[in-house]
């Protein structure tokens, strides 16, 4: 009956029988058996498909950037994802080098490692110790927890505080590792007490699982540095400079300890222990039988002077026992084609060298470098990001975070990672080529004011684009140039015009509705230095740009018949400064904060440094004496001069604290008033039509990159580093709004009045531009009176 409904005849058509039951088992199959044959999907595609982990809606290309200081970089099990820490973690593609999102916490996070097949991580909370004076140096601020964070959703699973002794004065936390077969997690905790003259104790602790339940902690000697886990021999390695030990975590023992006297003649102190991916063939010299062990390597330190050479030694895991000893040559080959295909017989090693300052693949058994890349990373881009780094000298603090290179090697990503080169950024390989992934960007180094709804911004220093801002907060880019070594941005009032200042001395002129370049802005026969800043005025007749000595350039605005760009040469500054003193210090460059032009052209604001023999006789009982900035990574006294129109010049040094440091000055918009930033967090706006104090503001923030002052609705806007802006009514002196970002290092502010709120485009140092609308609507401003005036005492200025 089954045959004739289904319509078979079973005696004939053998093709549809077999058709008949595959379709019949496939319906019939459970459910769960036909996914399981669906390709797994990696880490890097679950996050996206997700789509919650927090990730700020950056605009720019945001690649493998990752400021304050990043410290440490690891791929995830199946090679799709590059972690990164800094202050936070951040998680990026390893094919693209994309960003995929960030993980942060309450307190900043010194070390992270990952369990769960990479599913989680498990962060440690730096100490915060601060650098005081005295008996209280290396006090721990914050006691550090253990934390456990879900990769895809960047929740906090768990949280575990650690059991630091009462008596503790200086606190480390030297390593942190995960096995992964145990669910366990092991730290090194180091620390010195008050009693018998400041004695040191070392610990290894471990917890266990997803709720960290603390399962052992032992007392260790000779303070280690590090842990690595071997998933073949299951054990747990800890070694120092003077000590290798194997923990097992079935059973919490130490199974053996070998210090470097067992395994070289001569005493050296050990630099790295490294274990394979899978473990190497190795022959007996009896038998000739190879033999599969699970051996361990240990690198050993050598001199500057010493040969040009790696000393090594491959020791059993089991036993702590040599098997093979042997000296690593420095000397290059032709890269091995076959090197992935090879590995498998010769297990190699990603190794950092520094006398050649290049990355190597080392095949230590057969004394082999297979793949060299050099590594001397010095591009423009770098070396500004470098150099902006101490123009914001005040955001540079001593934070006892050690930064050295890290490496991290994923053999099922095909990529080789480092940290290092002159700003400790991150560095992106693919191992089997040598070539370099996604080059790092997205810090931007300049931002221009709003002009008919357009803003333009300058990312690493490069590449120019003038966006429309839309809404549901988007901008979208209408324009776009190359524009190598560029220093300074802005817009005309109607924002027809593109204004681009050079690190040579030089600015280009775009004409947007044509899309063309018309004209370029050069020196007279005195070639000027960097542009800081550059404007046009609204009649579209003169530029003026200032340079990094305080000198103020004007052109004429460049007309053409045809389609040639024009070459104009600066004018004389109609107006010169006159200083009533003559003597003004010979050699110094401007900081790009400490030179402002109001984006009509009308004022210019620069600091006029003097030399200090005249400051002592002359103007130290003079009202503002002691404003002093930061020049050359050295303090001077001088005064703010402001020039309104090339001709009506005023000296601003308004009374401030005797410890206060200049490190901005602002113009607002419209050229009427002039803002004043110090490193105490007090804000000064002066009315330059009036001669009067506008404003005191005392944010109590030390760590302000920018300002912004809208005259029309008595707001100032205040910009710190760490992601927070402020808002301040300058009539009460009170702030009205705060926005927190989630993780962002920002560097440049712009903002306009909208319909409800304002509009603030956010510039940051390595995540592009963030657009925020509305943060501060009228029923959330309540007023925050300071607690207390804080003065800096303790400053950077000495006490006398």
């Amino acid at each position: 009956m089954f045959a004739k409904i289904m319509n078979f005849d079973f005696g004939s058509d053998l093709l549809s029988k077999v058709s008949f039951f595959l379709i019949l088992f496939f319906m019939t199959k459970p459910v769960s058996a036909i996914e399981a044959r669906k390709p797994e999907i990696n880490l890097a595609d679950q996050i996206l498909l997700e789509n919650k982990i927090h990730r700020e809606e950056f605009y720019g290309d945001v690649r493998l950037l990752h400021s304050p200081n990043p410290m440490d970089v690891q791929f995830s099990e199946d090679g799709s994802v590059l972690f990164s820490q800094a202050e936070t973690i951040r998680l990026w593609r390893s094919d693209t080098g994309k960003y995929l999102g960030s993980i942060a916490g309450p307190a900043r996070f010194r070390r992270f490692a990952q369990l769960n097949h990479s599913r989680w991580i498990v962060t440690i909370d730096d100490r915060e110790a601060v650098d005081a004076r005295g008996w209280y140096w290396g006090v721990p601020q914050v006691l550090p927890h253990l934390r456990i964070w879900d990769v895809v959703t960047g929740k906090c699973l768990t949280v575990r505080r650690l059991k630091i002794p009462a008596n503790a004065i200086h606190l480390w936390i030297a390593a942190l590792e995960t096995t992964e077969p145990f669910q366990a997690t092991y730290l090194i905790l180091e620390y010195t007490d008050g009693q018998s003259g400041s004695t040191s104790h070392c610990q290894l602790i471990g917890f266990q699982g997803r709720s960290l339940t603390q399962v052992c902690r032992i007392e260790l000697e000779d303070p280690p540095d590090s842990l690595t886990w071997d998933s073949h021999s299951k054990q747990l390695f800890i070694h120092g400079e003077y000590r290798v030990s194997a923990f097992d975590p079935a059973s919490n023992k130490i199974l053996w300890t070998k210090i470097p006297g067992d395994f070289v003649s001569r005493t050296k102190e050990i630099d790295q222990l490294i274990v394979f991916d899978h473990p190497p063939l190795l022959t007996e010299k009896e038998s000739g039988n190879e033999k599969a062990f699970s051996p361990i390597l240990v690198t050993f330190r050598q001199t500057a002077k010493g040969p040009k050479s790696m000393l090594w030694r491959l020791i059993d895991s089991a036993t702590g026992e040599i098997i093979k000893k042997e000296v690593i040559t420095r000397a290059s080959e032709e890269y091995n084609s076959q090197f992935e295909k090879n590995r498998k017989e010769s297990p190699s090693h990603w190794t950092y060298d520094s006398r050649e300052r290049s990355i190597k693949a080392i095949d230590f058994l057969n004394n082999k470098t297979l793949l060299r890349i050099p590594w001397r990373i010095d591009d423009y881009a770098t070396r500004s990001r470098f150099n902006s780094k101490f123009d914001q000298w005040y955001l540079d603090r001593n934070n006892l975070r050690e930064i050295e290179e890290k490496f991290a090697y994923s053999q099922a990503a095909n990529r080789v990672c480092i940290i290092g080169g002159v700003l400790d950024e991150i560095y992106l390989y693919n191992s089997q080529t040598g070539k370099r992934i996604a080059t790092a960007s997205g810090t931007v180094s300049a931002l221009s004011a709003f002009s008919s709804d357009k803003i333009s911004a300058s990312l690493d220093w490069n590449d120019v684009s003038v966006y429309q801002m839309k809404d549901h907060d988007q901008l979208v880019r209408s324009f776009h140039t190359k524009a190598p070594k560029n220093s300074c941005i802005a817009l005309s009032a109607d924002a027809s015009s593109l204004l681009v200042g050079e690190a040579s001395g030089k600015a280009q002129v775009w004409n947007l509705p044509t899309r063309k370049h018309i004209g370029t802005l050069t020196s007279p026969s005195i070639v000027p230095t960097k542009l800081l800043c550059i404007a046009i005025d609204s009649a579209h007749t003169k530029i003026v740009a200032g340079d990094m000595e305080g000198t103020f350039w004007r052109w004429k605005y460049p007309v053409s018949s045809d389609d040639k760009p024009q070459l104009l040469t600066a004018e004389r500054n109609g107006g010169e400064l006159k200083l009533p003193y003559q003597k003004v210090l010979p050699d110094y460059d401007l900081n790009p904060s400490l030179c402002d032009l109001s984006s009509n052209a009308i004022l210019s604001l620069c600091f006029q440094p003097l030399v200090s023999e005249v400051y002592s006789v002359d103007i130290e009982s003079s009202p503002g004496s002691s404003l002093v900035a930061n020049l050359g990574y050295e303090q001077n006294y001088g005064n703010v001069i402001a020039i309104e129109n090339a001709k009506k010049q005023s000296i601003l040094t308004p009374g401030v604290h005797h410890k206060s440091i200049l490190i901005q000055t602002k113009c607002s918009p419209n050229g009427r008033f002039a803002i004043l930033v110090f490193y105490s967090g007090q804000v000064t706006i002066i009315d330059l039509q009036e001669g009067t104090l506008e404003s005191i503001i005392q944010t109590g923030n030390r760590e302000i990159v920018d300002v912004e002052f809208h005259p029309d609705q008595k707001t100032l806007f205040v910009a710190s580093y760490r992601g927070t802006v402020t808002a301040w009514d300058t009539e009460t002196f009170l702030k009205i709004g705060s926005l927190q970002l989630y993780d962002a290092r920002l560097n440049l502010l712009s903002s306009r009045v909208a319909k409800k709120g304002f509009d603030l485009v956010l510039g940051t140092r390595d995540t592009g531009l963030i657009v925020k609308r509305g943060v501060f609507p009228k029923s959330e401003q309540q007023p925050q009176r300071p607690a207390s005036l804080s003065l800096p005492l303790g400053g950077p200025l000495s006490e006398d």
